[in-house]
Formats: C-alpha cells, structure tokens, sequence
C-alpha cells in the first residue's frame, strides 16, 4: 500500500535536458520539475512536473504514446496542434492531449510560462518523445 506524499517543488529541483535529447530536437532553454515520478519517490501510475519556459520559447512539437494533460500555472501561450495550428492558452486553463497527438507549446507573453503536465505512467523517464520539426 502507498502513501500520501507532499512535495514542496523546492527551487533546486529545476532541470535541463541532456544533449542526446537536445541532438534529438529538445529546446535546451527550458526546464523542468519532476513533482511526483517513480524516480524520486514511491508513486504508481501517474507522474506529474511543471514546465518554465521563457518568453518567447518554444516547447517544440513533438508527440509521445502516452495521453497528457496539462494546467498552465502563470502567463499565456499558444499550443501547438501543428505547424500551422495553435490554440490560445493563458494561467487557469487546461488542456487534453490525447494518445499520440502532435503537440506544443509557445511562450507568447512576457514572462515565463509555466504549467503542471501529468502523465499515466510511473515516471517522466518513461515517456519517449517523438520531435516532430517546426
């Protein structure tokens, strides 16, 4: 049986992507938290992070196996749904990204964007991303 886990999402945990992800088509200005993931603690089944990503980034479009949500915390952006298509985003919404959909996110506004994504899987490291070039 598990239990209940509090995590303070303390300002040392941000993160950077590895230069095989970034050879891979990853945005190296951009970070990450791993808030609830097998890899750090005893969690089954769902896994959830929050993203930063600058003014003006790009989170660039790409897909994964895996259905993800995502609740944008702070600023405003656009997701991508292709090279062409995008939807508004600002703090307070949500967004469903169904099983293999290409998707991605723009920093449209002044400050960094930042949401939570949450993930049916033990971990974020189990997830395997799909760039699919802008």
């Amino acid at each position: 049986m598990g239990e209940i886990l509090v995590n303070s999402g303390d300002e040392k945990d941000w993160q950077k992507h590895s230069d095989v992800k970034l050879r891979n088509g990853a945005n190296p200005n951009l970070s990450w938290q791993l808030l609830i993931d097998a890899s750090k603690q005893k969690s089954e089944g769902l896994s959830m992070g929050s993203l930063r990503l600058p003014a003006g980034e790009i989170l660039p479009l790409h897909n994964h196996k895996e259905e993800e949500i995502y609740f944008i915390l702070q600023g405003k952006g656009e997701i991508l749904i292709s090279v062409t298509e995008t939807r508004p985003v600002v703090e307070g919404d949500s967004v469903y990204i169904p099983k293999g959909f290409p998707h991605g996110v723009k920093n449209t506004g002044d400050i960094d964007l930042m949401f939570l994504w949450v993930f049916p899987k033990d971990s974020w490291h189990d997830i395997e991303y799909n760039y699919l070039g802008n």
